[in-house]
């Protein structure tokens, strides 16, 4: 992706990855006739087809030193998807000892990433995009965790969603380990008083109004009447 205004001396019209609003619609009527719950972990969700640029392996080096540092610590993280580092994510999790708290769940569809998720979970977002040679995304995945109502831990940039949604997780872009326990109140901190339930009801919503196909069709549209002015 690149938000460049020209190419060759031309005007760029950027455009983001999007949802189907369908799916987003789905995922609300889900949100909102699900029970809220009181779970005792926090819950962390990686879903993609598992590559080194996704730095997982950078959340389970934190999660063990968190783990090192917090003796009544309830954490866990739940990998989804498969792909070319699965087995060194594996081998990293018996290394570290993390077998109780990481989870591998496989390949699954979208009903069964839905079953899986309740309002304690996190998505994880691409945590070491620099490994390819990115600074950030506007990656689909992104978009779908926002949909399903999850607040986001990133590493780097996604210049729409660092505008526009508030309930982002930020750590910096390296090969470091991180400050779990920061991010945790931080996350905290998202939702203060108002309960888990209510701030994914609203981050479903915003995906509904922003995140939809719709809207980037609309970009055109309007790039389009302008020109024929």
């Amino acid at each position: 992706f690149t938000d460049i205004d020209t190419i060759n001396n031309k005007k760029v019209l950027n455009l983001s990855n999007a949802l189907d609003k369908d799916f987003v619609l789905k995922m609300k009527e889900i949100i909102v006739n699900r029970n809220d719950i009181e779970d005792e972990f926090i819950n962390f969700v990686g879903i993609a087809n598992i590559s080194v640029w996704h730095g997982y392996d950078r959340l389970l080096r934190s999660l063990r030193g968190y783990y090192l540092n917090n003796n009544n610590a309830k954490v866990n993280f739940h990998i989804v998807g498969e792909g070319k580092d699965i087995d060194n994510l594996k081998f990293l999790v018996k290394e570290l000892n993390l077998q109780k708290n990481v989870f591998f769940h496989g390949l699954l569809n979208r009903d069964q990433i839905m079953n899986l998720i309740n309002f304690s979970f996190i998505g994880v977002a691409s945590l070491a995009n620099h490994r390819r040679g990115l600074l950030g995304d506007k990656s689909l995945k992104n978009r779908e965790y926002v949909a399903y109502g999850l607040p986001i831990l990133k590493a780097g940039s996604d210049s729409f969603l660092d505008k526009k949604y508030r309930n982002i997780l930020d750590i910096e872009l390296n090969e470091k380990e991180f400050d779990l326990e920061k991010v945790l109140i931080d996350y905290y901190k998202l939702f203060n008083k108002a309960s888990r339930k209510s701030m994914f009801i609203c981050n479903n919503h915003f995906a509904e109004k922003e995140l939809c196909w719709e809207n980037e069709l609309l970009k055109i549209v309007k790039e389009y009447q302008k020109w024929k002015k």
